[in-house]
């Protein structure tokens, strides 16, 4: 939000908000592939089932 308030307070051009409004829906759109990941990644660790421990 930061990203996207800070160029409108500070009076900056048209072209400068709109970039940083993009690049704030990119970081946006990182963080939900990110969590998609992270809880794929999570469904298959629980499917794998726990790992044997080796005595030795």
């Amino acid at each position: 939000m930061l990203l996207n308030a800070i160029p409108r307070i500070a009076d900056a051009s048209y072209e400068t908000v709109m970039t940083c409004m993009l690049l704030g829906f990119g970081f946006i759109a990182a963080a939900a592939v990110l969590f998609l990941l992270a809880a794929r990644k999570d469904a298959l660790a629980r499917t794998a089932g726990p790992i044997a421990s080796h005595a030795g």
